[in-house]
């Protein structure tokens, strides 16, 4: 990766947002409703307050072309968008040309670059970056506030929240530009990176909950049953109403190394027991037991307020809003709750699955949330549901707009060595069926119209055909 590129570009971003800024100009914030899209806006927030700018921020699921003419109505002399704008490139310039525009995304771009000098994208994925893995939208907007301002190198673990949220170390391991983040935070004392169990629940969650929630990966015979993990526990000697945090390092290890024989003993494959024990951030800022200690649980609950569509709230929690974040806890256990609903339905269904040569489609019209619908691909491949070199997509019915559907496809690193590239597959469709579409490789989404869900399976199974064949036409 060209590093030196992309930070070059990352400054005149930042010069870009201190002239307006000095201007007296409102910096129009927009940012996506995931929780690397929320600690993106709150970065980039925190850093137009500390210059003394004004701001006004919206987090939404996806750039619309409506919604790109609501913006252009309000006549701001700046927007912003952060985790978002690379694949709207087109409509920005349609009908923002006559006013500034910085898209500080890593999701694969339209294009290499806006057509006018007005409009400027900050892309590592421009510089030789794999947008999965080696920076997330928060750590692009990470180096724009750092451009900005030193002190911003305090905003390292909000970065790092965000990554973790959009599951670049999914592998155990922090890669790329996110190694450069974890850098400035451990020079500066506020956070801390350990190899320990990759399981939600560190700081929140007894031993027995940890482990029978468990879902990327799943534990085999143990997931979805609370009382065999208790059972499992006390036979290794762990009293099942601890949490981890509170282990003592040996005892830690102990229980990485129980886990690790009950799942090769239960066949659980490889990829899964390697992701298991891995890196995990801790922040130094907040206290053992706390949240937001931990940046999968911090990202959790920052992925609760967006999903649940109040994503400004959790902004609000990254600009330390103590009361924001009580409200956010509540929140939390709903989402858990309806995530542990999703795996529920999943599993009672699959059987109802279409599967085709090259992906499996299950269509759950509202029996899921669509703002669910990618973690409930997800637990269709960690539960072994789907063969892992195969795509997962699952449909919802739109809850905006009763005519439209709203679809994730996710898949795994043994699928993308055939040659799948999950973004441009869905975005060819969404060409097809009128509607929109993209995203990574290995985790895309797209929207369409309700009526046209079986063309839909029809073209997926041939453009992802034609992917591992060799011929993306």
């Amino acid at each position: 990766m060209d590093k030196s590129g992309f930070l070059e570009k990352a400054r005149e971003g930042a010069e870009l947002i201190k002239m307006h800024i000095e201007l007296g100009h409102t910096i129009r914030l927009i940012s996506h409703r995931d929780a690397d899209g929320i600690t993106a806006g709150g970065i980039l927030a925190k850093a137009v307050a500390r210059e003394g700018g004004s701001f006004q921020l919206s987090i939404v699921k996806q750039l619309s072309e409506e919604f790109i003419k609501e913006l252009a109505s309000e006549k701001h002399r700046i927007y912003v968008f952060s985790d978002l704008g690379s694949g709207s490139m087109s409509l920005i310039e349609r009908y923002l040309e006559d006013f500034d525009v910085l898209v500080a995304d890593h999701h694969p771009p339209e294009k290499e670059s806006f057509s006018g000098d007005s409009h400027l994208i900050v892309n590592p994925t421009l510089y030789g970056a794999d947008s999965v893995r080696d920076l997330s939208g928060s750590g692009v907007a990470y180096f724009v506030a750092r451009a900005m301002r030193e002190k911003n190198r305090d905003l390292s673990y909000l970065a790092l929240v965000g990554a973790v949220g959009d599951m670049q170390e999914v592998d155990g391991t922090f890669h790329g530009m996110n190694l450069d983040i974890i850098e400035d935070g451990t020079e500066l004392g506020i956070i801390e990176v350990r190899k320990e169990l990759r399981l939600f629940g560190r700081e929140s969650r007894k031993l027995s909950q940890m482990l029978a929630y468990a879902t990327n990966p799943e534990i085999p015979e143990i997931t979805g049953d609370e009382r065999k993990a208790i059972e499992f526990l006390r036979a290794k000697g762990f009293d099942p109403d601890m949490k981890y945090w509170q282990l003592r390092e040996e005892e830690k290890r102990k229980l990485h190394d129980a886990i690790v024989i009950h799942m090769i003993k239960h066949g659980a494959p490889k990829e899964a027991i390697d992701r298991l024990i891995g890196d995990v951030v801790l922040s130094r800022v907040y206290p053992e037991g706390e949240p937001r200690h931990e940046a999968r649980e911090f990202a959790t609950l920052l992925n609760a307020t967006g999903r649940l569509n109040a994503g400004t709230l959790g902004v609000a929690i990254c600009l330390g809003d103590e009361e924001a974040y009580r409200k956010a806890r509540k929140m939390l256990d709903d989402y858990k709750r309806e995530q542990i609903e999703a795996r529920r339905y999943i599993i009672q269904n699959w059987n109802s699955a279409d599967e085709g040569e090259h992906a499996y489609v299950l269509y759950v019209g509202r029996n899921i949330r669509d703002t669910l619908v990618g973690i409930a691909a997800n637990i269709a491949i960690n539960s072994g549901l789907a063969r892992p070199e195969k795509p997962v997509i699952i449909i919802a019915d739109s809850e905006e707009d009763d005519s439209l559907v709203k679809a994730s496809a996710r898949t795994t690193e043994r699928a993308l060595a055939k040659g799948y590239h999950l973004g441009e597959a869905l975005r060819k469709a969404a060409e097809k069926l009128g509607g929109e579409g993209g995203g990574h490789a290995i985790a895309a989404g797209i929207r369409f119209p309700k009526s046209r869900i079986d063309e839909f399976i029809r073209y997926i199974n041939e453009i992802l055909g034609r992917q591992v064949s060799g011929d993306g036409n």
